[in-house]
């Protein structure tokens, strides 16, 4: 199981690093986009990291939430 999904699983905070390397092991139609132009992946990624910093209680500031998701 790949680092990015066992950090999933765990509700750990998944890094921009992790993401990229996980997506570039997809297959080009495994890479579906939204209307916002970031990838399915991408905003799942982002919405997990939301829900794992509530887990462990860390304030979600402006500046962390760039770092963590990447954008």
């Amino acid at each position: 199981m790949s680092t990015m999904l066992t950090k999933m699983f765990h509700e750990y905070i998944v890094r921009p690093a992790e993401l990229k390397e996980f997506e570039a092991s997809l297959e080009q139609h495994q890479r579906a986009t939204g209307a916002s132009g970031d990838s399915i992946l991408q905003r799942a990624v982002r919405d997990h990291n939301v829900g794992a910093c509530g887990k462990v209680g860390l304030t979600y500031v402006s500046r962390g939430s760039t770092d963590l998701s990447g954008v």
